[in-house]
């Protein structure tokens, strides 16, 4: 036990506790990154809490050796940067060097371990960050619910007989619970945005090619994104000082400049224009009472704050419109998802010749019947688009 376990062992609990918060602590020797990974390592395998179903490895050992290193590093007058210290989760997406990719899929147990780590986590390590695991998700990603049938499903923090929202499950609740200070996520769908919702925490989908994803499985490979889910947006936007960047080993990177996310923050949203599109909750699809008035009272307090900054909108879409949209988005989801199950290498094998065998989803036993009706929906789903969106066309030309 670390000289200051006490005095942590409830920090991360706290739910103001931010990044700024504790990279002052470490500064100023109240805490060690050593007690904070204690403290994370303890709430994981609390046999009352979650962390049995929102991690599926733990790096205990390694994480426990990063976090004496920083602190070392920190006693020399080196820190570099303010995540320097701080355990952090990765989505069980992500490519963690020696360890098994799995994808929350039992279909990958055969896969060999990753050659190194992918390129976001190299970005956290680099910037002092402590591994702590990876974390549970909807098998594959294609949920945004967060059930997973193999390893469980997290119960969501406020009320753990309901769902945490997905596919970034664990990822969610491990912030949400304290089992460490910041996760990594993706968000295809909203994949990061509907577990940080339901789990009331922050979750960003970051503009297309600002982080990498090599070494990330995909799942659509033209519609993913890797971004973090934290306590607050200033948690946020120092995730993403340190990590993004541009990769040149990934196609979809954009050339990014190094932006400072964090000093951002206080430039406010004076110079933005954020439009409030208020016929979708109060008529197009009717929210809850509560959700509706926490929708309104967020456009109170912007258009009172910042003049000028909100605009209450229209938006010329109907409900069949969005219907052929989402349907173009499943299309593309489905036929991506597809090829990189048939096509990923196992070992010697192509996962083809497993796939059929033993690879299994909450809705399907097999992946013949998974692959044969996954084909059908794609071919639904681009005829029922073009259908659509061509009476769409012929209803606007006349």
């Amino acid at each position: 036990m670390p000289v200051d376990a006490k005095a942590t062992e409830r920090i991360l609990a706290q739910a103001k506790v931010t990044i700024e918060f504790l990279a002052a602590e470490l500064d100023s020797g109240r805490v060690t990154s050593r007690g904070l990974v204690e403290e994370a390592l303890a709430r994981i395998a609390d046999p009352e809490g979650e962390g049995a179903r929102s991690f599926r490895r733990v790096y205990d050992v390694s994480a426990r050796d990063a976090a004496d290193a920083q602190d070392k590093l920190r006693k020399a007058g080196y820190r570099p940067s303010p995540l320097a210290g701080l355990p952090v989760s990765v989505k069980d997406l992500f490519d963690v060097a020696g360890e098994r990719t799995l994808a929350g899929s039992k279909a990958l147990d055969d896969a060999p371990p990753a050659a190194g780590d992918a390129a976001i986590v190299a970005r956290l390590k680099a910037a002092g960050a402590v591994i702590l695991g990876s974390t549970n998700m909807t098998e594959f990603a294609f949920s945004g619910v967060g059930i997973n049938p193999h390893y469980g499903t997290p119960g969501n923090p406020w009320d753990r007989s309901r769902i945490p929202g997905g596919s970034s499950s664990g990822a969610a609740v491990a912030v949400a619970d304290g089992q460490g200070v910041v996760a990594i996520g993706t968000d295809t769908g909203g994949s990061v945005r509907n577990p940080a919702s339901a789990c009331g925490i922050v979750g960003l989908k970051p503009t297309y090619g600002l982080v990498s994803r090599r070494g990330v499985f995909p799942l659509s490979f033209t519609l993913d994104h890797v971004g973090p889910l934290a306590r607050s947006v200033a948690d946020i936007a120092l995730m993403l000082d340190a990590t993004a960047a541009h990769d040149p080993d990934d196609p979809g990177s954009a050339p990014t400049n190094a932006r400072y996310f964090g000093r951002m923050l206080d430039r406010g949203v004076c110079d933005l224009r954020i439009g409030f599109v208020r016929h979708f909750h109060e008529t197009d699809m009717p929210a809850h009472p509560e959700t509706a008035a926490a929708l309104e009272e967020a456009a109170r307090v912007l258009g009172q704050g910042w003049a000028g900054a909100l605009r209450r909108i229209t938006l010329p879409l109907t409900l069949p419109g969005i219907g052929a949209a989402m349907a173009l988005v499943f299309t593309a989801t489905v036929s991506e998802l597809t090829a990189t199950l048939l096509l990923l290498p196992l070992g010697e094998n192509t996962l083809t010749s497993r796939v059929w065998q033993d690879i299994s989803t909450l809705a399907f036993a097999s992946a013949a019947p998974f692959a044969a009706v996954l084909m059908v929906l794609s071919a639904a789903g681009s005829w029922l688009a073009v259908r659509r969106f061509g009476e769409a066309a012929v209803g606007r030309s006349g």
